[in-house]
Order: structure tokens, then sequence, then C-alpha cells
């Protein structure tokens, strides 16, 4: 294969380069010891879409195939990587056509993100001398799919972006612990197989791991960190790339300097800072507003409730105090009506004793005496009782 390049034709070269100012602002081109700095920001979401990027800085450097130095990608790779309180995160984007195979991924392209763990590694995957981290990328799924973590190795069974490590330049090995990277990739332009636009690799992985093995670098922000990136072109055959057809980033391609490119964390600015915990702060505000809004409305519904409850005692008092003076008044009345009842009986016994106590007095003293006869009245007197 010859130099790879874009200029097939002037049209297409011009509408590959504008594509790829769409995507990120290209800088110019690399040189001697090129750096990334990775400033700390906030609201990155790794979707494959790069507009939350806009405020990081990137730096945008040649890729050369290692075994032959004649085949160069000018300026079409644009590095940025940025940090927040948990995660290290990095977008590659690569200016070539689209060409992405569903059931075949050594014909779409393939990515590797290098970082340095020891001091001596060098940028074959360590070369012998040291370990070396690799976030390997081979594109089992399709655009927008949420790639990577796996929680039983460093292995991605369902989309391929693996957490790899090395020592030799000839042999990588899937982390022996866990996966902790997440990606998503995207393209510029999808339209039709071979369409211009540019690759975007977006990834993040939380700035410490678990590891013990030596096989994550862990990322201190005060240390400077070693990075380089690979790339597999789909076109490099018909039968898509091979393993050592990759290009790779190098910090001066006029002296084929393939070296570690360092990155630098750089704090957030004082000010930006200020603004970001402000922006939480009234954020924060706003909710408590909200909470003490919900508290008002609890409060007044449970007043209500009081109330309602206050009520509903009050009517069943007052019914029960009802009843009970009803019940006292048909108690008072059976209790009168027993008394009488009572008193009247007794005035019948009496009265039935009185009775037969004076019949049986009669009785002891026996016939009454009868009167004598009345004597006829004499001649000339009137009776008595005339």
């Amino acid at each position: 294969m010859l130099e790879k390049s874009f200029k097939k034709s002037p049209t297409t070269a011009c509408l590959a380069i504008a594509l790829a100012a769409l995507v990120v602002p290209l800088s110019a081109p690399a040189s001697a010891d090129v750096s990334v700095s990775a400033p700390k920001t906030f609201g990155i979401v790794v979707d494959g879409q790069v507009g939350d990027w806009a405020n990081v800085p990137g730096t945008t450097l040649t890729m050369i195939r290692p075994n032959a130095t004649s085949e160069r990608l000018e300026n079409a790779l644009t590095i940025k990587v940025a940090y927040d309180d948990a995660y290290i995160y990095v977008l590659a984007t690569v200016v070539d056509d689209y060409d992405y195979n569903a059931t075949d991924h050594d014909l779409s392209p393939a990515l590797a993100v290098l970082w340095r763990i020891d001091a001596a590694a060098r940028v074959d995957m360590g070369g012998g001398r040291g370990n070396v981290d690799i976030w390997h990328w081979e594109l089992d799924c399709g655009a927008g799919v949420q790639s990577g973590f796996y929680l039983l190795s460093g292995n991605d069974p369902a989309c391929n972006l693996d957490d790899e490590w090395a020592s030799s330049p000839t042999k990588r090995k899937d982390d022996n612990q866990s996966n902790e990277l997440y990606g998503v990739w995207a393209h510029s332009n999808m339209a039709a197989p071979g369409a211009a636009g540019a690759w975007i690799f977006e990834m993040k992985r939380s700035l410490r791991t678990g590891d013990t093995l030596n096989q994550d670098r862990q990322f201190n922000m005060s240390e400077a960190q070693g990075l380089s990136i690979a790339y597999w072109d789909a076109d490099e055959t018909v039968a898509g790339w091979t393993p050592e057809g990759h290009y790779t980033t190098c910090e001066d391609p006029a002296t084929l300097d393939f070296s570690w490119i360092n990155v630098t964390f750089a704090p957030l600015p004082l000010e930006t800072e200020l603004a970001a915990t402000q922006a939480e702060l009234a954020a924060s505000e706003e909710t408590l507003e909200a909470t003490q809004a919900d508290l008002a409305a609890a409060r007044s519904e449970l007043a209500a409730t009081r109330l309602t409850l206050n009520a509903t005692q009050a009517a069943q008092a007052a019914q029960a105090t009802l009843q009970g003076s009803q019940q006292t008044k048909i108690d008072s009345a059976a209790a009168s009506a027993s008394t009488a009842t009572m008193f009247g009986l007794l005035g019948v016994i009496l009265g039935a004793a009185a009775i037969g106590l004076g019949f049986m007095m009669g009785r002891k003293k026996g016939p009454s005496p009868q009167a004598p006869p009345a004597s006829p009245p004499k001649e000339g007197e009137k009776p008595k009782d005339w």
C-alpha cells in the first residue's frame, strides 16, 4: 500500500479537512517535545458526541506506519485528554473515510491507547523494559453503543474494548482483574461506505483502579503521563487491517522520534473552579428551596388533616354526649316507672291487707244488736221524720 493520504482528489482532500474541522479544531503540525494538556473539567458524557469537549484543548499529530515510515496520516489525529474528580477522559479523532463492517472487525478501523506504567517502558508495548497499559478497541459493536466494562477480566465479550497490558512488543494480554473502561465510537459522516469524515473514539476510565498486578496505569495529577496512540486502517488490505500494519503517533515526523507523548494534568483555574462551585451552590439552593416548598406543602396538608381530625373527634364527642344524655333520661324514666310501680304494688298490698284485717275484726265482734221497733205515733202527732 502506498502512502495513506487524503489526496485522492482535490475535492476529497478539502472535504476531509473541512469535516475534521467540524469535529475538533486542528492545531499546527506536531514538533519535537509535543505534549498534551489535560484540564480538569466537568460535564463530559461518553456518548460519541464531541460538543462537551469544546473547551478542552487538542493536540493534532501526524501518524506514521512504523514498518513503512513513508506511509503517513498527515495531521489526521487529534487527541484531547481531560479529567474530573473520578475519571480520566480521552477523545481521539482520526480523519479517515467511513468503513464499518458489523460482522468482521478487520474491515472496520481499530484503535489502541497506550499508557506507560513503568518509567523504562517503551512505546512498542514496553519493549521488554517495563509494563504498558493498553486500551485496545476493535469495533464489534455499532456506533453509539457503550463498550467496555467487564468485572471478571480485562476482556469485553460484547464489544471488544479490552483492558490489556504488555511488556513485550509481540505479546499483549487481557488484564487479569477487571475492565473498567467505557467507550463509544462514532463517525462524522456515516452516509455511505467510503464517505469522507473523521472517526470519533471517546473513552473514560476511573483515575485509580483496584489493580494490584501493575497492569493498569494509576493516574496521579502531580505526575506527567506517557501516552501513545495506534490506529489500524480497514483499507490497509482487501481483507482489512493486519496487526503489524498500524499507524502510531510520532513526536517528530522529521526525525521519526517514536517517543511517549507527555500528558500533563492542569488544575482547574481558580475562577472556573469558583464558578463551578457557585453553580453547584446555586443548584443546591434550588434543591433546598424545592425541598422547603415540599415541606411547607406537607405541613399545610398535615394542618388540614389535623383540623379534619379535630372536627371529627368533636363531632364524635358531641354524639357521645347526646347519646349519654338520652341514655340518662331513659334510665331516669325507667327508674321513676319502677318506683311508681313499686309504690303502686305496695299500696295494693297494703289496701288488701287492710281489707283483710277489717274483715277479720268484724267477724270477731259478732252480729250487731237490732234496734227496738219504733212506737207508733200518737193521735194528733206527726212522725219525727216529717
